[in-house]
């Protein structure tokens, strides 16, 4: 009983290790894009990131749409994996993940082009705010409210989100403003001026509203992107 009991033991503990080295997130970037019909259109980017022991692997969206006469037919949206070997800055893309074709990417540029540069913070876009005016409006243990205010500019405010619960996370909005803060930037909404917008920058109009965010995420395909970095260790 007590050899079964201790093997029970070991094997829930084996399972949480494999699970505490499991990190995903989520990435989001939205933007009005234009008026039509006195409605706005926005664009919207997702795409999920995994880092799991010495790889890192990327679920890029790639849509397909199909119309006639403007009237839409097909929308959809799939994925593709852009798996990297961390160590060695390696990278492959496969069209899903039962792919057994590897086709080596340059890393650099994948992540530039799709990925956000894969919050490396040397692609800082956002160090030139720290130097307009700052205002803490909201703060708990964990969290952090900044709202940033501009001249001279199409954006009239900015809310920008902190959480230390994010730290651990290598993919990073802004280092600057992580340091600056002592935590991790996971959201920037931010207020494009407007003239039915003025001054206001609390307003309620979601069009004029462009945000970017980093979160926790559980995939439902876990265990299928932890079994293609296996596949990758066997090669």
């Amino acid at each position: 009983m007590k050899k079964e009991l201790l093997y029970l033991f070991l094997m829930v503990s084996i399972s949480c290790n494999i699970k505490s080295k499991i990190q995903q997130i989520s990435f989001t970037f939205s933007s009005p894009r234009v008026v039509k019909d006195g409605k706005g259109i926005k664009d919207e980017i997702k795409f999920y990131i995994t880092y799991f022991e010495n790889y890192t692997v990327y679920e890029l969206p790639v849509r397909e749409t199909s119309s006639i006469d403007n009237f839409l037919i097909y929308d959809t949206i799939n994925y593709e994996y852009f798996i990297i070997v961390n160590k060695i800055n390696k990278g492959y893309l496969l069209k899903n993940l039962k792919d057994q074709k590897r086709f080596p990417i340059d890393v650099d540029s994948l992540l530039k082009e799709r990925c956000f540069n894969g919050g490396k913070g040397d692609y800082d876009i956002f160090q030139n705010l720290v130097l307009n005016k700052k205002k803490e409006i909201e703060k708990t243990i964990d969290t952090k409210l900044v709202k940033y205010s501009f001249s001279k500019s199409i954006i009239d405010s900015a809310y920008l989100y902190f959480d230390k619960n994010l730290l651990e996370i290598p993919f990073s909005l802004s280092k600057s403003l992580n340091l600056e803060y002592s935590s991790k930037l996971v959201k920037i909404k931010y207020f494009l001026k407007h003239e039915n917008v003025g001054k206001n920058e609390d307003v309620e109009n979601d069009f004029f509203v462009t945000y970017l965010e980093i979160k926790k995420a559980h995939r439902s395909n876990e265990k299928e992107i932890i079994n293609l970095i296996k596949r990758f260790n066997q090669l």
